[in-house]
């Protein structure tokens, strides 16, 4: 094997480590705001859509500084997800029958 050969593949798994590296760390963090999520509708009693409350951060904000936020796409989620319900008023709750340990269990059971 020639050199410069060599030097490709090495660029190659480095690019893909880094690939995968990046996507886990992005998944944990997502993972972390959605439990942020349930847990700040737990602590409000959000529990039906006459206890719903307004969540702040559920729509991203236009201008942005520091980190990125994971809330807005974690709210988006756990609503696709049936977990979360929305109200035509904007406000938020967590349906019937979930809590953090069944979603953790349903949607990253790696967790366990």
């Amino acid at each position: 094997m020639s050199s410069s050969t060599q030097t490709v593949i090495e660029c190659i798994i480095l690019i893909i480590s880094a690939f995968i590296v990046t996507r886990t760390i992005m998944g944990w963090l997502q993972g972390r705001a959605c439990t942020q999520v349930i847990k700040d509708l737990e602590k409000q009693k959000a529990r039906d859509v006459a206890s719903a409350v307004p969540l702040p951060y559920a729509k991203p904000k236009f201008i942005r500084f520091g980190l990125r936020d994971y809330r807005p796409t974690a709210v988006r989620i756990l609503q696709e997800s049936d977990v979360v319900g929305k109200t035509k008023k904007d406000t938020y709750y967590l349906k019937d029958g979930y809590t953090s340990f069944v979603f953790k269990d349903r949607l990253f059971p790696w967790n366990k």
